[in-house]
């Protein structure tokens, strides 16, 4: 159960690293304020697309780690889209080359969030340390 929640916790910190280095230099914000805000939107960014994921890769019959992280990165870029196409309308100075690149480089980082939390979530797992059976003995 602790595994887990470190999991839930810890997923998002790899996408919130994202965003901390793709903030602007310019940009005069605290350390904690920008951490902390950047972490609210991880959670926000990270678990609607690795809900639907994990929909999609069980309807799919998807278990390899790269094939979910792959689906992972279409929903993420599809949730980040919906979100920027308001951005696109209300803010002149962000072009449709600035969300395309941001979309894309979020998927990948999203991705990288889900790889990391499934590689929690195994660490947790309790291992056999029993000799396997031998199934070429008949008996007496």
């Amino acid at each position: 159960m602790l595994i887990r929640v470190i999991a839930i916790l810890a997923a998002p910190v790899f996408l919130t690293g994202f965003f901390v280095a793709t903030t602007p230099s310019v940009a005069q914000i605290r350390p904690g304020l920008l951490w902390g805000g950047y972490y609210a939107l991880a959670h926000l960014f990270f678990w609607p697309p690795a809900i639907a994921t994990a929909y999609l890769a069980k309807r799919l019959r998807i278990g390899s780690t790269y094939q979910v992280a792959a689906l992972m990165g279409i929903c993420s870029v599809i949730a980040t889209s919906a979100a920027f196409i308001p951005t696109l309308m209300l803010w002149a100075p962000y072009t449709w080359h600035a969300a395309v690149r941001d979309a894309l480089s979020e998927a990948v980082a999203a991705a990288g969030g889900l790889i990391l939390y499934r590689s929690i979530l195994r660490l947790g797992q309790q291992t056999s340390v029993a000799a396997a059976p031998n199934n070429r003995w008949r008996g007496p």
